[in-house]
């Protein structure tokens, strides 16, 4: 039986070998965590082209450039890989193409780059030194962990002890859901994505390996991409096919939508001699204007969570300091300290902020403070993951002009990205001879 397996297994492969010879090939690499199936329907397309055979597969892209090359190499031999043929490859598949480059492997004649990190990814630098993690976790404690604690807090003042238990309940297991499972769970997928030694992690990170690689010897062309904000939400979205940005705009409006409720409740609780409900309920108001200022804060996260994902990929960009002068409005009419807020003191008869003081009187009668603002500059320009200017491919003959709107893990099964290499391997536009497929338009 075993000689049987093993002559099948010579004449399967003398047959590739024969099929393939004389024939152009291209090669597909996909990125890190990629698969056979990454690059959608490009094998077909592809295919369709006369005289035209490819080769794709499932490698092992976790545990660095020198596993890839060792599944890699193997497959490329079985089909007389040389140097008539091509390579297509993305993210880290760029760089084992340009590895093999720097090789001198002789086992495609060029190679066509997407979206890879030729200049390293600060964001793999950010999953090695923590910083990923913390953006997480204080993405969990911002929107989950202290509203909740908060209300429970607020609650916990309320003679409606049955009530609040039940409530508590539900809130244990919001957080139990949110923060133990789905960040818990990102950070265990990441950990799987990366490899149990995180070798890929490090070969992409800035400095490292893969930024240090040769420019290219071979003929080679980068195509590049820009996501279209809010790139962190649309970079989700296209991993998990679900509409994120539409369910995190709904999300941050319901925060500021339950932060006014508690502001209403806390007004409603407040103490006051002629509001019998405030005998029973004790320290409820200010417990619910504190829910009500960890709601807007779990709101304001994510509305500037973009800028904090844009400075774990390196994308934020230094802005200025300037001063600014914020009018302090005027609160309720009071007659003690009592009927105020948290923060807040009767003076003139009127409930007035104190949190900001010392303060100044303007003119016109006004109240203000004076306060230094960071102003952010514009984000500079990335897929999601990589830098535009880290996905030039050092020594091509050209990198392309950016494709817009394309995030990084959209990108290897892009219509317009492979209508762009369509364009490159025509004959009437092709950079370099060994690009020239005739008749191969999809």
């Amino acid at each position: 039986m075993k000689k049987i397996l093993k002559t099948s297994l010579t004449i399967i492969t003398c047959f590739l070998t024969l099929a393939s010879f004389g024939q152009k090939q291209v090669h597909l690499l996909h990125g890190m965590g990629g698969a056979a199936d990454s690059f959608g329907t490009l094998n077909e397309k592809l295919e369709s082209c006369p005289g035209l055979n490819t080769t794709y597969g499932t490698y092992t892209s976790n545990n660095g450039l020198e596993a890839y090359k060792a599944d890699l190499i193997p497959v490329l031999e079985s089909v007389n890989a040389g140097s008539e043929d091509i390579a297509i490859c993305h993210s880290f598949g760029g760089l084992v193409a340009r590895s093999l480059d720097q090789d001198n492997a002789n086992y495609f004649g060029g190679y066509i780059t997407i979206g890879t990190s030729h200049h390293g990814a600060y964001l793999a630098n950010a999953a090695e030194n923590g910083h990923l993690q913390n953006f997480l976790e204080n993405a969990c404690y911002e929107m989950v962990n202290d509203p909740i604690d908060a209300f429970n807090d607020a609650l916990s003042n309320s003679p409606f002890i049955i009530l609040t238990n039940l409530i508590s309940f539900f809130l244990d297991k919001a957080s139990e859901k949110f923060c133990d499972g789905i960040f818990d769970k990102a950070l265990d997928k990441f950990s799987q994505f990366s490899g149990p030694n995180q070798n890929s992690i490090k070969d992409l990170q800035v400095g490292s390996v893969g930024s240090s690689l040769a420019p290219a010897s071979l003929p080679a062309i980068g195509i590049n991409a820009i996501a279209e904000s809010p790139i962190h939400w649309n970079l989700v979205a296209d991993f998990s096919g679900m509409d994120i940005p539409g369910a995190m705009q709904e999300l941050e409006d319901n925060y500021y939508g339950l932060a006014l409720q508690c502001q209403a409740l806390a007004s409603m609780s407040r103490p006051r001699w002629f509001n019998p409900l405030s005998y029973f309920n004790g320290g409820l108001s200010s417990g619910l204007l504190n829910t009500a200022d960890e709601l807007e804060e779990g709101a304001q996260w994510l509305a500037n969570s973009e800028d904090g994902f844009n400075e774990l990929i390196g994308a934020g960009f230094e802005g200025t300091w300037v001063t600014i002068q914020i009018e302090i409005p005027s609160g309720q009419p009071c007659m003690s300290d009592g009927e105020c807020g948290i923060n807040e003191e009767c003076i003139d008869q009127v409930c007035t902020n104190v949190s900001n003081f010392p303060c100044e009187q303007g003119s016109d009668g006004t109240t203000y403070f004076t306060q230094s603002v960071f102003i952010p500059g514009p984000d500079l320009p990335s897929d999601g993951v990589v830098l535009l200017e880290s996905q030039q491919l050092p020594g091509a003959i050209v990198n392309l002009e950016p494709i817009q709107d394309v995030s990084h893990f959209a990108e290897p099964a892009n219509d317009r990205i492979h209508k762009e290499i369509s364009k490159l391997l025509d004959p009437a536009n092709s950079w370099d001879q060994v690009f020239n497929i005739p008749n191969c338009n999809f």
